[in-house]
C-alpha cells in the first residue's frame, strides 16, 4: 500500500479503534514517550551512544505493550499485520503522524469525552 492510501486508511477507522477510556489515557501518555525514545535513539546511535540507545529502544518498546494492553480494552480491534513491512509502516505512521493528528485535530478530547 502506497503512504498516502496507508495514511487514509489508517486515519479512516482510528477513531472506531480508539474509543475505550483507558486506551485512549494510555495513548495520550505513551505517544509521545515512544516519539521521544524514537528520537533518543537516533541521537544515541549518531552520537555513538550504544547503551543509550539500548535504554531507547526499551522504553519504545515498554510504551508499545502499554498501548497493546490499552488496545485489548477496545470492541473493534485494529486489522491485522499483513507483514513485517505493515507492522513497521503502520506502526510508525501511527505513533509518528495519526495519533498526533488526533490529538491535534481535538478528536482525542472528543472521545474522551463521549465516554
Amino acid at each position: 500500500m502506497k503512504l498516502k492510501a496507508l495514511l487514509s486508511w489508517q486515519w479512516q477507522d482510528y477513531a472506531i479503534n480508539h474509543q475505550s477510556k483507558t486506551n485512549l489515557w494510555i495513548h495520550i501518555i505513551a505517544v509521545p514517550i515512544f516519539i521521544c525514545a524514537l528520537f533518543a535513539l537516533f541521537i544515541n546511535l549518531f552520537s555513538g551512544a550504544m547503551l543509550g540507545a539500548l535504554v531507547s529502544v526499551a522504553v519504545a518498546m515498554s510504551s508499545l505493550v502499554l498501548q497493546s494492553v490499552g488496545h485489548k480494552q477496545e470492541t473493534k480491534q485494529p486489522a491485522p499485520f499483513s507483514s513485517a513491512g505493515n507492522f513497521i509502516a503502520r506502526l510508525l505512521i501511527e505513533q509518528c503522524y495519526t495519533f498526533p493528528k488526533f490529538v491535534l485535530k481535538g478528536q482525542w478530547f472528543k472521545s474522551v469525552r463521549r465516554n
